[in-house]
């Protein structure tokens, strides 16, 4: 059984309640793929507990979220209204400029030729605001890095402020609202095996 973290589909969660609980197919393409790369792992566990076990899980992840994504499009064929397209257009241009700074609503909007006000109804209708979006796909780049044995020399603060965090103290408490824990507690539960981590 895989768990994959609603965060990797970055679509609104009540889209998403057709696939949860849905058992892939080992003989469709993308479910044949994913078996592949899982079952020699199962008997190999250490392995993904050594420093390139975050990766690996990632792309575990990635893949069988893509599959599950597949599935939804087949449960709600045609189902493309505007607004999603418009949501569509914007989730993709705030992931790719996530370490901006500078990254706003209205630059947002801007670059994508729609207004503030209807850019920030698109996110209202699914429960959330253009911000809390923007930040809490920030959280998890940040969680993501804090766990990857490539960042380890950088405290958590650089982490946090490669992508687009600027007020440490304000990241720390969104990051343990969202995650129920600290940062910190976090890379150290992550990096267990490695003392010379740093935490701040």
């Amino acid at each position: 059984m895989v768990f994959v973290p609603e965060y990797r589909f970055d679509a609104p969660r009540t889209t998403l309640e057709p696939i949860a609980g849905t058992r892939v197919d080992a003989s469709d393409p993308v479910g044949s793929c994913l078996t592949s790369l899982i079952d020699p792992f199962l008997n190999e566990p250490a392995t993904l507990r050594s420093a390139i076990g975050p990766r690996l899980m990632r792309n575990f992840t990635e893949l069988a979220a893509t599959r599950l994504i597949a599935e939804l499009q087949t449960l709600q064929p045609g189902k493309q209204p505007s607004s999603e397209r418009v949501f569509r257009q914007l989730n993709g241009y705030i992931c790719e400029h996530l370490r901006d700074h500078y990254l706003s609503p209205k630059a947002i909007a801007d670059a994508n030729f729609v207004s503030l006000r209807y850019a920030q109804a698109v996110f209202q209708q699914r429960g959330t605001t253009m911000n809390a979006w923007i930040r809490e796909r920030r959280l998890t780049r940040v969680r993501e890095d804090l766990a990857d044995p490539r960042f380890q020399h950088l405290s958590v603060s650089d982490v946090a402020s490669s992508w687009g965090f600027v007020n440490a103290s304000a990241f720390s408490r969104a990051f343990q609202h969202i995650f129920g824990e600290t940062p910190s507690q976090w890379r150290k539960r992550e990096h267990y095996f490695d003392p010379t981590v740093p935490s701040l």
